[in-house]
């Protein structure tokens, strides 16, 4: 009767685990080699999030009862009270037009910065006949053009004119 032999010589091991060490040292450099090229900085995922939530507090302007500023980079509007002291708000938004500086928020007499590293904040007019019926707004940080997001924001109270 012939000795039948069950697992693996220690050489077959030793080969075997040599093998394995070097095709695992190949994938891990490659791994290496493919993460020190990749340029983080052109992640914009934070900035195209914090673009979407400024627009998403300026549909507070849907209230709007006057516009007071009608420019590009700045809008002034009044809307309906909001502290019951009987006054209508002021929420002022602006940006310097340079490149990198903030997008400015302004509520009565408290003024801070809404975004930061804005490269594009415009505000056209959506009008009928004499009647503003509609805010566009385009807002870009960061200076990839993917982060560029423009929203219209209806303005409920048709009251709202156009400034002069």
């Amino acid at each position: 009767m012939r000795n039948i032999r069950s697992g693996f010589s220690m050489m077959e091991i030793v080969v075997s685990l040599v093998a394995t060490s070097v095709l695992t040292t190949g994938l891990m450099s490659a791994m290496f080699l493919t993460l020190k090229s990749t340029d983080l900085s052109l992640t914009n995922a934070d900035e195209l999030i914090d673009v979407a939530d400024v627009l998403t507090e300026m549909s507070e302007l849907q209230f709007t009862t006057e516009i007071l500023t009608s420019e590009i980079a700045k809008f002034e509007v009044y809307v309906p009270d909001r502290d019951n002291d009987g006054n209508e708000e002021t929420i002022q938004y602006q940006w310097s037009g340079i490149s990198g500086d903030p997008l400015k928020r302004k509520i009565g007499l408290n003024e801070y910065d809404i975004l930061q590293n804005v490269n594009l904040f415009e505000v056209n007019y959506v009008v009928d006949g004499t009647r503003t019926v509609a805010i566009i707004v385009k807002l870009r940080a960061g200076s990839s053009t993917a982060n560029t997001i423009q929203t219209e924001i209806p303005l409920l109270n048709m009251n709202a004119m156009v400034a002069n």
